[in-house]
């Protein structure tokens, strides 16, 4: 066995699996036709091969499981309970691979159950010069430098095992074959890692489930002189918004963290003129400080129908009562709300390299969208 050394001196290991081969080479060691490479977090190691007679590089990227999964359309799926916490989905394991060349050009292949990566055959000459291989757990970067030099980097593994791949070069006399393990990056240290945002997939779809809240109220005036009494409705139409993660990742970030604004779902109606409007939850572009505790804001006119805004309604309304003598009011106030719940991608950058990745959050916003007062007079 060969120990060798990455460039920022974190272990790369060699294991010998074949006979050796003299134009392979791993970081200037001499490699076997088929070796075995471990990349520690942030680990870099270097190939060299044999340009004269290669014909075809890959690259086999392992699948994670979801094959067994029901997919095509009109398959069946049982129901199952909504987790906890939010998880990874399907589509969150699909290779996006992005492959440069010189002058800027860059393209885009993303793989649904892993598989065989072309890099390069010898019917297209151009080599790219760098390979970026990632979905939501794992990330890769390849770069192509000259002297027939390839360098692979181990930015991101959020897995508790091993990742591994294997990084063929077929030639037409013989095929070497490198047997990549990149282990996990999970940090063990606490704190180490801040939100610096949230994305959304552009065609995201928001849910809704609608509730009211009930709120009395009651008055009395049992002096000899008129009473105004006024009932404020904005402390009972706040927004409220929670941003949720797996709770075994919670510990990865700290309790003090950088302000950031993040945009969160709303509900709006939407004029469409003469009268007509149309409220659904969305993403319109408000946004709000992230935090890991409820964020309150205001309740938000642009989720009552703009007809009923032109004749005075919003969340900051006020109703007064002027009682006379021995007269009483006994109010309810209905608040109507909709809750907006949509999937997210939280973005966490490393405090020491600055490296980020995406772990799944659940944005929750419940708002008000309309409100009803209903009153009665109380003779004492």
């Amino acid at each position: 066995m060969n120990v060798l050394h990455t460039r920022w001196l974190l272990p790369v290991i060699l294991f010998v699996t074949a006979g050796c081969n003299s134009d392979i080479f791993i970081d200037d060691d001499q490699a076997p036709m088929e070796s075995d490479v471990t990349l520690e977090p942030g680990g870099v190691s270097e190939f060299g091969y044999q340009g004269k007679d290669l014909y075809e590089m890959t690259l086999l990227l392992p699948g994670f499981g979801q094959m067994n999964e029901p997919n095509e359309p009109g398959d069946w799926e049982p129901e199952k309970p909504e987790p906890a916490y939010p998880t990874y989905s399907r589509e969150d394991f699909d290779y996006v691979c992005r492959f440069c060349y010189d002058g800027g050009r860059c393209d885009t292949v993303v793989m649904r159950w892993g598989g065989w990566l072309q890099i390069f055959n010898d019917k297209d000459r151009e080599l790219c010069r760098s390979l970026t291989v990632e979905n939501a757990v794992v990330k890769l970067g390849l770069e192509f430098k000259q002297g027939r030099r390839v360098e692979i980097k181990n930015i991101c593994n959020l897995t508790d095992s091993a990742f591994n791949c294997i990084l063929d070069f077929e030639y037409r006399y013989k095929t070497d074959r490198i047997d990549v393990s990149v282990a996990s990056t999970m940090p063990t240290q606490a704190g180490r890692y801040v939100v610096a945002g949230i994305e959304y997939d552009k065609d995201v779809w928001v849910k809704e489930d609608h509730s009211t809240d009930t709120i009395p109220f009651e008055a009395f005036n049992r002096g000899t002189d008129r009473l105004r009494v006024e009932f404020p409705i904005a402390p009972h139409c706040k927004m409220y918004t929670d941003f949720r993660i797996n709770p075994d990742m919670a510990p990865l970030f700290g309790a003090e963290q950088p302000k950031v604004d993040v945009e969160i779902p709303t509900y709006e109606h939407i004029d469409y003129g003469e009268g007509l409007s149309y409220g659904r939850a969305a993403l319109y572009g408000a946004t709000v400080p992230f935090s890991w505790q409820t964020v309150v804001n205001p309740g938000l006119d642009s989720a009552i129908s703009p007809v009923l805004r032109e004749i005075g309604y919003s969340f900051d309304h006020l109703y007064g009562f002027n009682l006379s003598p021995n007269v009483g009011v006994r109010a309810y106030l209905y608040v109507y709300r909709v809750t907006n719940r949509v999937r997210g991608k939280l973005k966490a950058r490393d405090i020491e390299s600055g490296n980020e990745f995406f772990i799944p959050v659940d944005v929750v916003v419940n708002q008000p969208n309309f409100y009803a007062l209903d009153y009665e007079r109380v003779e004492l």
